[in-house]
């Protein structure tokens, strides 16, 4: 099982691992066969008691009510970030603003292998002169360690940005027309951050995430963090269909137009899942690239208001950016211009079809659903998921 990889801000420093005169993370141990989170509690919780070795196993064996009381105190998993598939982050200066520890003395016997660095002394000495480390010099940044792992430095860098009223929440599915979505709204000053949808029914879900990391994640103004990388719908999607499926066999007697609504069920899944992640997280725009020409009703101006009126309560406003772009070899042209490539990476949802030809008897039917079925359940559902973020 591979080792987790974990950061930890204290005193608005970072806390990583000194080895081998590099900064680098802190490779948390398994301490038994569990995924991350199960480690990252257990090594939280030895750290502000001091009771790690130097190899950060434990010092001490507990039962199980001595290890449940340290744990309460000493692990918030609201402190906990996801970076990337195998790295954290964990905010302990969020923590103690509830608890006066004196996490601080536990440090002293770890000093030859953790080290403090802060935003001012992120700097690489140009030589690598007195490369003996002094096992006595008190925590912080040391002259000796001629190397720190660039990973770090990139992340630091994204962690210590702060937010804004510019930063926008982009539903990304990888494809020209999301991407497009992007670039212009970096153009316009805001600060994007990707967020990835799974319906259980997508084939390359993490192809969006992957080509972020290939072609954006070194351009200012935009983040795709990893939790959003592909964030699970399935549950919100199926039960929103579900009683489509159900009233259609009851009261309608036809299919003409389950495609749409299989679109609209799911679409309203990760509006429902964006609105609960959007406040947890304090964002106060959604942005999506819907474009009118796709002739998907979702992504009409008359489907789009009842998105934005729901957004609207609580306090989001939804940003479209591509919705009147008609010309796809324009849009081609203006992603060349910004340096990034018209092949489109976007994941593929395997329930997915062209837009079908609709009368107006259909749209009314499709939009009744909505307002009928999808908006009474839709305050009750974002309070379900808010529930599950925090």
């Amino acid at each position: 099982m591979q080792r987790i990889k974990l950061i930890i801000k204290f005193k608005e420093k970072f806390l990583c691992e000194k080895i081998h005169n590099e900064i680098d993370f802190i490779h948390v141990p398994n301490y038994f066969d569990q995924k991350s989170f199960s480690n990252i509690s257990i090594f939280i919780t030895l750290l502000f008691y001091g009771l790690l070795d130097t190899n950060f196993y434990s010092k001490a064996n507990f039962k199980n009510a001595e290890w449940d009381n340290l744990f309460e105190m000493a692990f918030d998993p609201d402190s906990l970030f996801q970076i990337e598939e195998n790295t954290f982050l964990y905010d302990m200066d969020f923590q103690l603003k509830e608890h006066s520890l004196p996490i601080e003395s536990t440090f002293n016997h770890l000093l030859t292998n953790l080290t403090f660095i802060s935003e001012t002394e992120n700097q690489i000495p140009s030589s690598s002169e007195n490369n003996d480390i002094d096992e006595e010099t008190p925590y912080g940044y040391h002259s000796a360690v001629t190397f720190i792992n660039p990973n770090v430095l990139s992340l630091i860098k994204k962690l210590k940005v702060p937010r804004t009223d510019k930063d926008v929440l982009l539903m990304y599915s990888g494809g020209k027309d999301s991407t497009l979505a992007a670039v212009r709204l970096v153009k316009l000053g805001y600060k994007v951050h990707f967020i990835h949808f799974d319906n259980g029914h997508m084939r390359d879900q993490n192809k969006p995430y992957i080509t972020y990391r290939k072609t954006l994640s070194n351009i200012d103004g935009y983040h795709f963090p990893y939790q959003f990388s592909s964030v699970n719908i399935e549950k919100e999607f199926q039960s929103l269909f579900h009683t489509w499926k159900s009233t259609l066999q009851n009261e309608i007697g036809h299919g003409t137009i389950d495609s749409e609504i299989q679109c609209l069920s799911c679409r309203s899944a990760m509006y429902l899942n964006a609105i609960a992640i959007a406040q947890h997280y304090g964002y106060k725009y959604i942005a999506e690239g819907a474009r009118m020409s796709q002739k998907f009703l979702i992504e009409q101006p008359v489907m789009l208001q009842r998105f934005e009126e729901l957004a609207d309560k609580y306090g989001i406003k939804l940003l479209f950016p591509v919705l009147t772009l008609e010309d796809d070899q324009k849009e081609i042209e203006e992603l060349l211009s910004a340096g990034l490539s018209a092949k489109s990476w976007e994941s593929k949802c395997l329930l997915g079809k062209k837009a079908q030809e609709k009368t107006s008897k259909d749209e009314r039917e499709i939009l009744a659903y909505y307002d009928t079925h999808i908006k009474p359940a839709a305050k009750q559902k974002i309070y379900q998921i808010t529930i599950k973020e925090n």
